[in-house]
């Protein structure tokens, strides 16, 4: 399986005082909860590391675009 930057973060592994890259395939487990996703990785050196991946800010609906302007003929007043 080819990996691409896409699959794979960044984590802090505090027994090595490291940051570190990680790939799909260092994941121990991965598991939801109310702030997000978690996922327990591990370091090159062998270390378990929790690593909490927020919840994405919520959508908006895509704007509206406003509705196209009627092409009507001035009426003009009659003078007397």
């Amino acid at each position: 399986m080819r990996r691409t930057v896409e699959d794979m973060f960044s984590f802090h592994c505090p027994h090595c005082n490291v940051d570190r890259l990680a790939s799909t395939r260092d994941i121990i487990s991965m598991h939801r909860n109310a702030d997000g996703r978690l996922a327990y990785v591990r370091c090159p050196n062998g270390h378990t590391v929790v690593r909490q991946f927020h919840r994405p800010a919520p959508r908006y609906p895509a704007p509206v675009a406003p509705a196209a302007p009627t092409t009507t003929t001035p009426v003009v007043a009659a003078c007397a």
